[in-house]
């Protein structure tokens, strides 16, 4: 690994981090990755998931993410666990862990909050975790392979309070003064993820270091009309270097009137190194307050973290707001049947429009209602029918999010291998004695998605088809006691 990594790079890379500090890292990028998964507090099942010290092949908890943050032994075949796919948790590295608590700082009632580069979703289900209620989640993403990806997560995590955005950061930075908090983790060179991707190390060099560092200017000024006076930006990124960090605070403080905010609770057993100079000692140069993790000081891979607060009404040059066309402009009656299905349903507001109907809170419909109106809209809370010919169907969105109203259907619990063959999309035929229609298909009393048994067999329409050709022996239940 270390053989293969450029000249430049461990030439700046020393200087920054001092001669001790750097052959401590220069050891661990031998080493093998960390492994760590976290836990979703909405999905509780039965084999008693937890992080009380029961668990088998648990290496600890991370440390920073509030008791659902768990390091494992090693790495398993997550594809092959069906309680994967129900979002009972998510494959994420332990560093961008941290993110939650700074939620957890700062964060202390309803907000109003945009995940920028939210893609492929653990800060977003991260933050849909952390958030206080009443908060409003935007996950944005503006490639839309990745968007798919994104949407599929946030599903799965099944929090409802939640809309899905594909726009570019300056078409979001029209909605003027409209999020409390920015989470901003924006594409960067990538020198954290060095011993976990050797695409990272291939792809390096000084110029892509200098293309990110512009890039990320530019995405920041962007987007920083739609954050409110008195708002908070967190700037994070996966990389080491001052030019994509600090040189970045610095520009952010300069150019867009904001000031650095300390992070508290920060204990000094997590090895979190801060502001780093030259000479790999920690410099009160900038007055900042950021955050670095990087291996061996931190367990986990290379990240960056500082948060800063909008002083001013600083908008900068005004874009015309672009009105997006509503993809979904023709409006529907919504049945009552659907209403039914969804739990605490007066709480709601349902939109039908394009063959599909979606509910979402009724407090968040005058933010829902605009951002339909100046973004590009892929969900909005939660997809609960779609219209089939004349009919109206489940989603497995519905079934897999908190908001089903459980016994709508009848549930069959299905054994591992039949999971596993749910998951493929292959047909399946149920017990005689599973009533016709739809069912909740569960593993472990987990709902996976939905099926139509009519007698004969089952029609699987399972959206998110896994390919693995054969049945592994593989469920992270038998991680846990």
């Amino acid at each position: 690994m270390f053989q293969n990594i450029s000249e430049e790079f461990k030439t700046y890379t020393r200087r920054l981090l001092g001669e001790e500090r750097y052959e401590l890292f220069v050891r661990s990028l031998e080493d093998k990755p960390c492994v760590s998964i976290r836990l979703n507090p909405l999905k509780e099942h039965s084999a008693g998931l937890s992080v009380d010290g029961r668990l088998v092949g648990k290496d600890g908890l991370v440390p920073w993410e509030s008791g659902e943050g768990v390091y494992l032994s090693e790495r398993f075949p997550f594809t092959s666990d069906p309680l994967f796919h129900a979002g009972v948790y998510y494959v994420q590295e332990a560093s961008s862990m941290f993110v939650g608590h700074v939620i957890r700082q700062f964060v202390n009632t309803s907000a109003t909050v945009l995940d920028l580069c939210a893609a492929p979703g653990g800060k977003s289900t991260l933050l849909r975790s952390e958030l206080p209620e009443g908060s409003l989640l935007v996950a944005n993403e503006v490639v839309t392979s990745r968007t798919r990806v994104l949407q599929e997560n946030l599903i799965k995590w099944g929090h409802p309070d939640v809309v899905i955005t594909h726009n570019k950061a300056e078409e979001l930075g029209v909605l003027a003064d409209f999020f409390d908090v920015i989470l901003a983790d924006v594409p960067c060179s990538g020198e954290g993820m060095f011993r976990k991707e050797a695409a990272a190390v291939s792809n390096w060099s000084p110029n892509s270091v200098q293309a990110c560092s512009a890039g990320q200017r530019k995405i920041i000024k962007a987007v920083w009309p739609a954050l409110k006076p008195g708002g908070l930006l967190v700037y994070s990124t996966c990389t080491l270097n001052r030019f994509e960090n600090e040189e970045n605070i610095s520009w952010i403080e300069r150019e867009l009137d904001a000031e650095v905010v300390d992070i508290p609770n920060i204990d000094d057993r997590w090895g979190i190194l801060r502001n780093l100079n030259n000479d790999g000692k920690n410099t009160d140069e900038h007055s900042f307050d950021v955050c670095r993790f990087i291996p061996p000081f931190t367990r986990g891979e290379g990240f960056f973290v500082c948060v800063l607060r909008k002083t001013g009404e600083w908008h900068g040059k005004q874009t015309r707001e672009k009105v997006f066309p509503l993809k979904d402009r023709k409006l529907e009656s919504v049945p009552n049947e659907c209403r039914s299905w969804v739990k605490d349903s007066d709480n709601f507001s349902f939109y039908s429009g394009n063959g599909c109907v979606q509910a979402f809170k009724k407090e968040f419909t005058e933010r829902v209602n605009r951002l339909r109106m100046h973004a590009d809209v892929w969900n909005a809370g939660v997809a609960i029918s779609q219209k089939r010919g004349t009919k109206w169907i489940p989603t497995h969105d519905l079934v897999l999010s908190a908001i089903y109203k459980q016994d709508s259907f009848p549930c069959v619990d299905f054994t591992y291998n039949d999971a596993l063959r749910f998951l493929r999309g292959e047909t399946l035929v149920l017990d005689s004695e599973i009533p016709k229609g739809w069912v909740v298909v569960c593993f472990d009393n987990v709902a996976l998605g939905i099926i139509k048994n009519i007698g004969t067999r089952a029609n699987n329409g399972y959206p998110w088809r896994i390919l693995s050709s054969h049945l592994s022996n593989f469920c992270i239940n038998g991680l846990f006691s």
